[in-house]
C-alpha cells in the first residue's frame, strides 16, 4: 500500500429519508485530491453530536479568520473560522437546529445551532447586506477543509497568537472590492440584487 491512502468518503443523499452512505477508496495520493475536486464541488459537515448534517454547494464567496471578541465567546476559542456564503447554497440534510439572537455591536447576530448539542453551525451577521450565512469552516468533515483567506478584528486577538504573516491581517474589517476575487464579488452583488427583489 505504499504511495496509496485509505480515505473514507462520507457521501450524503439529498433524499433526507436515506442514510449517510460511506464508501472507501484506495488510491495513490496524487490521484486523489483531483479526483475528489472533479467529483463534487459540495462540502459537507456536522455538528458535535452529528444529528445535524449539512451540505454546501461550494467553498462559499470568501473564508476569513475572525478574532472578534463575539467569535472568541461563540467559538469558546482563541478566534473562528467564517465560510461567507449565500445562504440559498447551503442546505440542511438532517437534524434539528435552534436560533440564538446575540447583539453584535450595534446590529444583531443569528446563531444557527444543532438543538441537542449546542454546536453554533452557521450564523447570519444583520449588518451585511443580502443573504448570507457565515459557517463554521471547523464543522465540516475532515476531507471538506476550507482555509483562510485574510484575518479580521485583530485588535481583539489573543496575545499569544501568532499570525500567518502570508495573510492579509485587518484590525477590524477590509475593503471588499479591494480582497475579494472579482467572481467572489459579482455573486455578492447578484445576491444583495436577488434579496432586495423578494
Amino acid at each position: 500500500m505504499s504511495g496509496r491512502l485509505e480515505i473514507i468518503l462520507r457521501l450524503y443523499s439529498k433524499n433526507k429519508s436515506q442514510r449517510l452512505k460511506t464508501y472507501i477508496a484506495f488510491t495513490p495520493l496524487t490521484k486523489l485530491s483531483k479526483e475528489i475536486t472533479m467529483q463534487s464541488d459540495k462540502l459537507s459537515g456536522t455538528c458535535a453530536c452529528n444529528q445535524v448534517i449539512y451540505e454546501l454547494d461550494d467553498s462559499g464567496m470568501y473564508c476569513q479568520a475572525c478574532h472578534c471578541l463575539d467569535c472568541q465567546r461563540i467559538s469558546g476559542s482563541s478566534f473562528i473560522v467564517n465560510i461567507w456564503i449565500e445562504a440559498n447554497r447551503v442546505h440542511l440534510l438532517e437534524g434539528n437546529t435552534q436560533q440564538v439572537i446575540i447583539s453584535a455591536g450595534r446590529d444583531q447576530h443569528t446563531l444557527t445551532m444543532c438543538a441537542h448539542c449546542n454546536s453554533c453551525i452557521w450564523s447570519r451577521y444583520h449588518a451585511a447586506p443580502g443573504n448570507t450565512l457565515f459557517v463554521k469552516a471547523g464543522t465540516l468533515n475532515p476531507e471538506c477543509q476550507v482555509a483562510p483567506r485574510a484575518h479580521i478584528f485583530t485588535r481583539s486577538k489573543q496575545d499569544w497568537m501568532l499570525l500567518d504573516e502570508t495573510l492579509p491581517s485587518f484590525e477590524s474589517f477590509y475593503d471588499m472590492k479591494k480582497l475579494w476575487p472579482a467572481k467572489s464579488l459579482k455573486r455578492y452583488q447578484i445576491n444583495i440584487q436577488e434579496s432586495a427583489s423578494i
